[in-house]
């Protein structure tokens, strides 16, 4: 019977000369996806504020926040 232990040889510290391609990719792909969720919603939120306020008059505010808050 071996008396080798199975656990995984030590890792060294991390280096800091290595550079990863990744470094600047996710931040591209967060500030991307952010980008194209503003872009979505802006239009839809103010199209159903307009759309409130034709309806509801006086109380727009009340039934937007009341839409917004059940839509989620």
């Amino acid at each position: 019977m071996p008396t080798e232990s199975l656990a995984p040889p030590p890792v060294d510290a991390p280096r800091d000369d290595v550079k990863t391609p990744l470094r600047r990719f996710v931040p591209a792909v967060m500030l991307s996806q952010f980008g194209v969720y503003v872009a979505l919603t802006t239009p839809i939120q103010l199209l159903l504020a307009l759309h409130l306020d034709a309806i509801a008059g006086d109380g727009a505010t009340t039934a937007f926040g009341i839409v917004v808050g059940a839509g989620g």
